[in-house]
C-alpha cells in the first residue's frame, strides 16, 4: 500500500470523528513518512510499521485490533527489510566490486617459459636503467661548459631534441619488454 492509499483509508474511516482528532492523527502519519523517507525506506515499509488504518481506527475508539488485517500488508516482503533497514542502493547498470584488485593467476594458467620471463624481466630493468642514465648524463652533458666541447676535447654537440628522442626511445623498448614478459606469464583464454 503507497501513503497515498493509506492516508485516504485513513481519512475513511475517519470520517465520522472529529475534525481536531483527524488531523493529529493525520499529522503523526505524515511524520513517519517523513522520518522514513529520510532513512530512505519505501512507503510500503512504513505503512507496514503503521498498521493497517482501520486497526489504527479500532485502536482510537477502543476496539481490539485485528491482526489478520495488518498481513494484509505483505510482512513476507518485509522480513528481510527488518534485519538490515539500509540496504545498499543498487542502480541498474552497477558493477560489483572485485573481491581482490589484484587477483594473482592461477598455476593452471600460467603458460610460457620461465626462461622468457627471466629475459624480458632483464631486458625490461635493462632498458629503464639505460633510460634514467641518458635522462642524467644528457643534463649533465648539455650544461658543461663551451671550453669543455669545444678545444679541449672534441665532443660533439647534444640538442635538447636528439636527447628528448632517445629518452623516448628508451622508455618505449622498455614498456614494449614489460609487455613481452606479461606475455611470458599468461597465456590468453579464449
Amino acid at each position: 500500500m503507497k501513503k497515498n492509499e493509506f492516508m485516504a483509508q485513513l481519512k475513511h474511516y475517519f470520517r465520522n470523528s472529529e475534525p481536531a482528532d483527524l488531523q493529529g492523527i493525520i499529522e503523526d502519519c505524515e511524520e513517519q513518512f517523513r522520518l522514513g523517507t529520510k532513512k530512505r525506506e519505501p512507503e510500503e515499509y512504513v505503512c507496514y510499521r503503521l498498521g493497517h488504518p482501520h486497526n489504527i481506527y479500532r485502536y482510537y475508539i477502543g476496539e481490539p485490533i485485528v491482526p489478520e488485517e495488518n498481513e494484509q500488508l505483505n510482512p513476507d516482503r518485509f522480513a528481510a527489510y527488518e534485519t538490515d533497514p539500509h540496504p545498499p542502493v543498487r542502480r541498474p547498470y552497477d558493477v560489483e566490486p572485485a573481491s581482490a584488485p589484484h587477483r594473482a593467476i592461477p598455476e593452471h594458467r600460467r603458460t610460457g617459459s620461465r626462461a622468457g620471463r627471466i629475459f624480458f624481466g632483464f631486458l625490461c630493468r635493462f632498458f629503464y636503467s639505460l633510460m634514467a642514465l641518458t635522462c642524467l648524463g644528457g643534463i649533465f652533458w648539455m650544461n658543461l661548459p663551451p671550453y669543455c666541447v669545444s678545444e679541449w676535447l672534441p665532443l660533439p654537440q647534444l640538442s635538447l631534441q636528439t636527447l628528448i628522442y632517445t629518452v623516448l626511445a628508451l622508455f618505449f623498448a622498455g614498456l614494449t619488454c614489460a609487455f613481452l614478459k606479461r606475455r611470458c606469464r599468461t597465456r590468453r583464454t579464449s
